[in-house]
């Protein structure tokens, strides 16, 4: 049977992340989310001080002085710093995945001269770059036949690793790039690979920082790469273990995102409902008044429900045969009920709830992400159609 209650390790790291957000991270957002210079934006002394509380390393196996958490743990701190800032949580994600792919596919060689400097460096970041401007949710939807304009050519001892990417989380900052790429000579279905490319790569830039609306403390960058050599000592899996890795990977990676939006639209709930419990109008608080109350238990209602889809799906991670469609389900679940209860914590608000000094407004910008990272949400639901076809 499952159970909602959490163990007393998994309350203790949730207080945490909850406290760090509290205190490190909120109190910086007003003045840093608005540079002009999005490379300034980024909160350094936040991720610096969040991989001393183990945030950044939660992932690395215990060998190499890491956690190896569970995702259900993983997803209570995500939330957590989602609360605090959604950009700031996704720094920490992105390096987080990443490192659990190289964890699950990488050699103990690849392992061994990786993971000692990653543990050293508290702004070691990473990236995983799939996306191009011909590219993005298709890959996810049939990676067996999508097959990327980013090649990676065999010559001798090394790839000649040729394309670009685009709105790469954490492109501009990362220290170590995930690249997906088309194999070249292409073997049988063995066409796709994935490389560990350095930043200090011969041939790799980074082109340009895109500007948005929404995750402002992270950067999402256009990367080129341009004749770089990569050793192929650097290719991370094999052909076999990558195509059996690929849809933990992406159900893993949709449950985060769904736990962070979460953390999102608690944020927003939180805002309106001290607004509306201090608010007078017509003689009473505006949360008294019933068209209001109810559009805040919808917004609860919504929360609740999409947090109990969430946590099923991460259950589902940890079984021998999980239900992959469960990590679609609640992503895409999550992408609406998080715009929909920002939506209304903003309307509830009334004009308070566009004026820059409420923070209603950003977590509404912030929610309009979640209907494309990790996938569209088309795209998403297509991923549950075809599994519904295929009995799957």
């Amino acid at each position: 049977m499952i159970s909602f209650s959490l163990s007393d390790e998994d309350s203790a790291i949730r207080d945490l992340a909850h406290n760090f957000a509290e205190k490190e991270i909120r109190p910086i957002i007003s003045d840093r989310e608005w540079l002009q210079d999005p490379t300034k934006r980024i909160p350094w002394e936040v991720v610096e001080e969040g991989s001393k509380l183990g945030f950044r390393t939660m992932t690395v196996p215990t060998e190499f002085g890491g956690l190896d958490c569970s995702l259900s743990t993983l997803i209570l701190v995500l939330e957590e710093l989602s609360w605090g800032d959604l950009g700031v949580a996704i720094i920490f994600e992105q390096t987080l995945k990443t490192v659990r792919r190289i964890a699950r596919l990488g050699s103990i060689e690849q392992k061994s001269d990786l993971f000692p400097s990653f543990m050293k460096n508290n702004r070691y970041v990473m990236s995983g770059a799939v996306t191009e401007p011909a590219h993005g949710s298709d890959k996810i939807l049939a990676p067996a036949r999508v097959r990327l304009e980013t090649r990676a050519t065999r010559n001798a001892d090394e790839w000649i690793l040729n394309g670009t990417k685009h709105f790469i989380t954490n492109g501009s900052e990362a220290l170590l790039f995930l690249v997906t790429a088309t194999k070249e000579p292409v073997e049988d279905d063995n066409w796709w690979t994935i490389l560990m490319v350095p930043r200090e790569t011969e041939g790799l830039e980074i082109s340009r920082i895109h500007e948005k609306i929404a995750q402002r403390l992270s950067n999402n960058a256009e990367i080129s790469f341009t004749d770089c050599r990569i050793p192929l000592k650097n290719e991370l899996g094999t052909s076999d273990s990558r195509r059996l890795e690929s849809p933990r990977f992406w159900m893993e990676s949709n449950i985060e995102a769904a736990a962070m939006m979460m953390g999102t639209a608690r944020a927003a709930l939180e805002s309106a409902l001290y607004f509306a419990r201090e608010r007078i109008q017509s003689g009473k608080r505006i949360i008294e008044h019933q068209a209001v109350g109810l559009m805040f238990a919808e917004m609860k209602t919504m929360i609740e429900s999409t947090n109990a889809l969430i946590l099923r799906a991460a259950w589902e991670t940890e079984q021998p045969r999980p239900e992959y469609k469960l990590g679609s389900m609640a992503k895409y679940q999550a992408a609406e009920s998080s715009f929909t209860v920002c939506r209304k914590a903003v309307e509830v608000m009334g004009g308070s709830g566009i004026m820059m000094e409420h923070p209603a407004q950003k977590y509404l910008r912030d929610s309009l992400s979640a209907f494309h990272f990790d996938g569209t949400q088309q795209i998403t639901l297509l991923r549950i159609m075809n599994s519904l076809i295929d009995n799957s």
